[in-house]
């Protein structure tokens, strides 16, 4: 059962007494926020990838700053949908840190097979935002190897010989001697 994502993350009402269906409702709504955290996630782990291979160092600081900031709203999100499967426990008889898995397993129908859809699609998600997190780890250790090299290559004899530089001044500058 496939519904649209919303725009924002519920508005959690009061938990005293609240109906199972209201939960289950609140917490569908959760999940597709974090689905769509996660799809944001995967699409600024991207950006970095691309930011790494095109070497482009500037905005280095600001892509991981993207990322970290989608990891930070994805466990915000995550904090709100603890506190709905701890709300859930006593009326399913699942426990307070019950997995998705096991909410489809006492959640009643139609809630069963929404929730398999979510847990079924982030799996997915995960398993792609991982899949561009390691790709992104990879092109960051090959970026610091060049730069490693091309640290010991200016600092090598081969390039104090044809650059000159003045530590110490904020402004120092390489400079080539046959220019």
């Amino acid at each position: 059962m496939d519904h649209p994502p919303p725009n924002r993350a519920p508005a959690l009402r009061g938990r005293a007494d609240r109906p199972t269906n209201a939960v289950l409702e609140d917490l569908s709504h959760v999940l597709w926020h974090q689905r769509q955290l996660i799809v944001d996630l995967v699409y600024r782990l991207e950006v970095q990838k691309l930011v790494l291979a095109s070497g482009m160092s500037r905005w280095v600081a600001t892509a991981a700053s993207d990322v970290e900031g989608a990891l930070e709203d994805i466990a915000a999100m995550e904090a709100v949908r603890s506190s709905l499967v701890e709300e859930l426990g006593p009326k399913l008889g699942t426990p307070p840190d019950a997995g998705i898995r096991a909410l489809v397993d006492a959640a009643p129908s139609p809630w069963d097979l929404i929730l398999t859809e979510h847990h079924a699609e982030l799996l997915a998600l995960a398993a792609e935002a991982e899949s561009s997190a390691g790709e992104g780890r990879e092109l960051a250790h090959r970026g610091l190897g060049d730069v490693r090299g091309l640290l010991n290559e200016v600092g090598g004899t081969t390039a104090s010989s044809e650059f000159d530089t003045q530590p110490g001044r904020p402004d120092a500058l390489l400079v080539d001697r046959r220019a």
